[in-house]
């Protein structure tokens, strides 16, 4: 029966995974001949050719391995043509293919997996659906680039990679701005009714998870300090009824999401095809700024590639490419290393050490003619490395160090189109009116501390695990103070820096400046959120529009912004979950989503003094006129040469994602006043 041909390849993979390939080998074929006894040359059939092939390249047998996947596909092709488990085979083929040496016609195999791939994801509806795809595709894509570049076709992997990053969040803008004015009312409305459901549900589950956390750390607790049975007892079963009140919550968020993605497709159907092309190498050399390089990582398994594209600049060609064999897991080790060293502020000897080695690593000496050659880098991170702070890397090999974000203006992108795409989209503050600027600081964060036990439960007492309300920030009021003057308004502080409130200027706001306590949920990156004041006023209904947390998935669901410019002054606000070919997934997105043209957040908790005087400069050279990322670049300058805070510790952590160029934040009417203010 079937049943049994199932086991006999579970054995067989068990085999294979101890390492007794004749006897997996042995398992399968046994499985393979009841299976095409019972169900002859049928997609089961074709899966058992593919363990059969992945057990033959264990083997070393590159040839029968071919025979089992080109099997597999023809069956495939004839039962489910141009199917995801089509590309499957095609990929495996592609891999063979390349061991046997024939380099053009693993290419060839590559890239139709890859085109099968592509057009499957056209029919996926909802960004969590395609977040997952897009992880699942990565892998054509990977091996597509890695196929063209063993041919020496560098453009054409460089015009892979651009089709394979940031997909989810592109279509997700260009349908943001058409299919909300097309819609039919009665559809449209039935759809807000199901995301009001959806976002309802996704509070119940930040909720359910932050529980859990805390139920896991309680039980943590207990254990570590030896306590009685009864106790540790107690905080199993808290731990229990939280992983069921999580799980039951997941399943219910699950069918909230599932009924709008459903909905949003029948609007899709009647919508013009919204999605804006990934850019060719021709169009992509137009699209990087006069004087700019752009780098690009792709991160794989087994090795990285960088991209270096530099429109203009004497060199035999603008693109380079070049493989870094260090693989994914290496990679995140550095990574790591560099931000354990850079966390420590007073020793800069390692934090130097690991700069000078991760860029290195990052930037082969081949490649530093090209990149030294330019004043502006837009860097395109993939994986660990989009917990890199670029501009703390080493560029000299001795001596004292010499940074890059000394020397480059540096912004980040999830992909050379949507850099494109924020740059062509229209500022809708015009050079010379006035800037209305929303600043937030030093929110209070309970309103009366004899009143602490009853808002135990409120969402800043429980920011995914925290039950104790967060210490207060006063830097940040100086701070709010300060950077509202430089626009001529006025703050919102302590008590009144409520979520209601900041709901009721944000949409408005040409400047939004967030100076408070950042929340990073582990394991949810839409749950990630930003601290607010405690409000005197409690939403009986279960409400989160005025709950003290301003989360991901509401700035993504709920807000709609005109804003040329967010800064999240708090820690950890530019930290997220990395999805293949996706990229980070966490505040910033949600930001541009909700329409920022450009984001400045933060890879950990900086010095609150050094935030100050950066964050101050930093606006005070937008207002100047100093493009985003060269306002960014000089006040990281200003505050490195102080020596008390000269270690990338205090300047490094915040970074600038979007359109880099500033134009229409500065005044050409500058007050003097204004300045004066500021200091």
């Amino acid at each position: 029966s079937l049943s049994v041909a199932a086991s006999l390849n579970s054995l067989g993979s068990l085999a294979s995974k101890r390492g007794d390939l004749a006897k997996a080998e042995e398992y399968h074929q046994q499985a393979l001949a009841i299976n095409q006894k019972v169900s002859p040359d049928s997609v089961t059939v074709a899966h058992n050719l593919g363990l059969l092939g992945d057990t033959a390249i264990k083997q070393g047998d590159l040839s029968k391995a071919s025979q089992y996947y080109q099997h597999g596909f023809v069956l495939k092709e004839k039962l489910a043509p141009n199917s995801l488990s089509a590309a499957i085979s095609l990929y495996d083929l592609s891999v063979t293919t390349a061991k046997e040496g024939d380099q053009e016609r693993a290419e060839q195999l590559a890239r139709q997996a890859w085109e099968l791939a592509s057009n499957q994801a056209a029919v996926i509806t909802g960004d969590e659906a395609r977040q997952a795809f897009d992880k699942t595709a990565a892998r054509y894509a990977n091996n597509l680039i890695l196929r063209q570049l063993a041919i020496g076709k560098t453009g054409l992997a460089f015009a892979t990679m651009e089709q394979s990053r940031a997909q989810a969040l592109q279509e997700l803008l260009m349908e943001r701005h058409v299919l909300t004015n097309i819609a039919d009312s009665t559809r449209w409305n039935e759809y807000e009714s199901a995301v009001a459901a959806r976002d309802q549900s996704e509070k119940q589950l930040s909720q359910a998870s932050a529980d859990e956390l805390h139920a896991n750390e309680e039980l943590a607790a207990r254990r570590k300090e030896k306590a009685g049975a009864g106790a540790i007892n107690r905080a199993q079963n808290s731990l229990r009824t939280a992983v069921k009140n999580l799980d039951e919550a997941e399943s219910v968020y699950t069918q909230a999401r599932m009924k709008a993605d459903e909905l949003w497709a029948e609007i899709k159907k009647n919508a013009p095809r919204t999605f804006t092309p990934p850019l060719t190498f021709e169009q992509a050399q137009k699209e990087v700024p006069a004087g700019a390089v752009f780098a690009a990582f792709h991160s794989g398994d087994k090795q990285t590639v960088l991209f270096l594209l530099r429109p203009g600049c004497d060199c035999p060609s603008p693109l380079s490419a070049y493989k870094l064999t260090l693989p994914r897991s290496q990679l995140r080790n550095l990574v790591n290393k560099f931000r354990q060293d850079i966390a420590q502020p007073n020793n800069i000897e390692d934090a130097t050490l690991a700069g000078r080695t991760l860029f290195a690593t990052l930037f082969p000496a081949e490649a530093r003619p090209v990149l030294h050659s330019a004043a502006r880098l837009i860097v395109s991170p993939d994986g660990p490395l989009w917990e890199v702070p670029f501009a703390a890397l080493v560029t000299n090999s001795e001596g004292a160090p010499v940074y890059l974000g000394a020397e480059k203006a540096i912004t980040y992108a999830q992909s050379l189109t949507l850099f494109a795409q924020s740059r062509h989209d229209a500022p809708q503050l015009v050079q010379g009116h006035k800037t209305a600027a929303l600043v937030v600081g030093n929110p209070l964060f309970v309103v009366d501390p004899a009143s602490e036990s009853s808002l135990r439960r409120t969402r800043s007492y429980i920011c995914f695990g925290e039950r104790l309300p967060p210490p207060p920030l006063p830097g940040t009021g100086v701070e709010a103070v300060k950077v509202a003057a430089l626009y001529g308004s006025a703050p919102l502080l302590g008590k009144e820096a409520t979520e209601a409130a900041l709901r009721e200027r944000i949409d408005t706001a040409d400047v939004i400046h967030l100076a408070t306590h950042g929340c990073t949920d582990p394991r949810r990156a839409m749950s990630s959120g930003l601290l607010l004041a405690t409000s005197e006023k409690h939403d009986e209904n279960g409400g989160t529009d005025n709950d003290s947390v301003l989360q991901a998935w509401e700035i993504y669901s709920q807000l709609k912004l005109k804003a040329e410019l967010v800064v999240l002054s708090a820690c950890d606000t530019g930290r997220g979950q990395a999805i293949a070919g996706e990229g980070l997934i966490g505040l910033t997105r949600a930001l541009q989503y909700a329409g920022a043209r450009s984001v400045v957040s933060s890879l950990w908790t900086a010095d609150d003094q050094s935030t100050l005087t950066l964050m101050v400069a930093f606006h005070r050279n937008l207002r100047n006129g100093d493009a985003k990322d060269e306002a960014l670049r000089r006040a990281m300058e200003s505050v490195r040469k102080d020596p008390r805070s000269s270690h990338p510790y205090y300047w490094a952590a915040f970074y600038l994602t979007g359109d880099p160029d500033n134009p229409s934040l500065g005044n050409q009417a500058y007050r003097p006043e204004l300045q004066a203010a500021a200091h």
